[in-house]
């Protein structure tokens, strides 16, 4: 029963949360005040501080990939850039920024050397498999995508909204967090800041 009221009270806090980001980014859209990637930090002002720790360790994981692989450990990509993204069905801005993730991983598959690890996490706890599976497969998403069913891993990111992107250096340490769709050069700023945290 506590684990059930643990998990209830998660749900509410990221679908709460979620709706004030949508709120925050749509009165922003009207009023032409689009974030670009410099300001994707502060968007949402205090929520910063409640997510994983910029220039702290990223909590590992190990969760189940979608197509019934072997489960996947976020630690198992120690050594590549990573961008993790925290995504649902349900979610309009999500829908926006999965192609943006996709011509980046269709980019560097393309490349002579391998390019950042992107990793989407469907927070299941929020979602539902059939939904999410047909998410994936209408926006042709070819990179990895595990399910969060319990919303443990979320929890552990303390993420308030979706979507929510952590870029994580070679060693494992977040380097960037946007809240709210990635757009523009907010992608490749992110990876360019988790590749400078590295070699700092």
């Amino acid at each position: 029963m506590l684990g059930y009221n643990r998990n209830r009270l998660v749900r509410h806090t990221i679908a709460a949360a979620f709706v004030i980001t949508v709120g925050v980014l749509f009165a922003r859209e009207q009023l032409g005040l689009r974030a670009t990637s410099s300001e994707s930090l502060v968007v949402l002002g205090p929520l910063d501080a409640l997510s994983a720790e910029v220039g702290q360790l990223a909590p590992d994981f190990v969760l189940e990939a979608r197509g019934g692989g072997p489960p996947i450990r976020l630690s198992d990509y120690r050594g590549r850039i990573v961008v993790l993204n925290f995504w649902a069905s349900w979610c309009g801005p999500c829908r926006e920024e999965m192609p943006e993730f996709q011509r980046a991983y269709t980019r560097q598959t393309e490349g002579a050397a391998p390019g950042p690890v992107i990793l989407a996490v469907n927070v299941l706890a929020l979602d539902a498999r059939e939904p999410a599976e047909e998410f994936v497969d209408a926006l042709g998403v070819t990179f990895p995508v595990v399910f969060d069913e319990t919303g443990g891993v979320a929890e552990q990111y303390r993420v308030r909204g979706l979507p929510s992107t952590f870029f994580i250096d070679v060693d494992g340490v977040v380097r960037r967090a946007t809240y709210g769709p990635v757009f523009g050069t907010i992608l490749p700023d992110g990876i360019a800041a988790a590749e400078a945290g590295a070699a700092s």
